[in-house]
């Protein structure tokens, strides 16, 4: 193994260089995705400027594609055609682009089916639920409630308008939604009324401040 690297030319040692690198990067993440995320790997993103998000977004993973692609295109054209430098890092840039954009668009298209999976606070709103973290009155801050949403029980980022402090355990009926994480809530008061026949009924009456 020594000896074949000493005998590589300095051309060669550079994309053999890169394309071990970014393939062992890419291999480790991977596995880690294979274990089901038990260490969690950043996947940095950010958008490239001037595509106002038409391009999508590069992250470690499609960025480690290209160097991939680049590496392993650049020796094989370095291969085939006596060490011609140019053609090399010419196709080194096509073959990483693919590779780029293959990986690109397969994580746009995993991304799209975990968004259709995702849940909706909007379809919260009517329904009723319970605080889990005091609301702050007015507005002034936020708090949690619990409610049922697509058939499962979340906790729910929540505002009030209401003049006192919802506290731990208050019953509350969602109004509407303020953004894609928070919702307004308001307290579900209850108050006792007597029936025809003497005994004592409960009533809820929704409270909106």
């Amino acid at each position: 193994m020594t000896e074949w690297w000493v005998a590589l030319g300095g051309d060669e040692k550079i994309f053999y260089g890169i394309a071990f690198a970014s393939s062992l990067v890419m291999f480790v993440q991977f596995v880690l995705t294979l274990i089901g995320g038990v260490f969690d790997v950043a996947d940095s993103e950010f958008e490239i400027e001037g595509t106002d998000g038409d391009l999508g977004v590069l992250s470690i993973r499609t960025i480690c594609a290209f160097f991939v692609g680049f590496g392993w295109g650049g020796i094989t054209a370095l291969n085939m055609y006596d060490g011609d430098i140019f053609i090399a890092t010419i196709a080194g840039f096509i073959t990483g682009s693919l590779f780029l954009f293959a990986v690109l668009w397969t994580m746009r298209g995993l991304h799209s089916l975990k968004e259709d999976g995702t849940v909706d606070i909007k379809n919260s709103v009517g329904t009723n639920g319970r605080v889990y973290l005091p609301i702050p009155p007015n507005r002034e801050g936020t708090g949690l409630v619990q409610v049922v949403i697509q058939g499962r029980e979340r906790e729910v980022v929540a505002l009030t308008d209401s003049a006192e402090e919802l506290e731990n355990r208050t019953r509350i009926t969602v109004l509407e939604q303020i953004d894609p994480q928070t919702v307004l809530v308001g307290p579900i008061a209850a108050k006792t009324a007597k029936t025809t026949d003497g005994s004592d009924e409960t009533q809820i009456e929704v409270t909106d401040t």
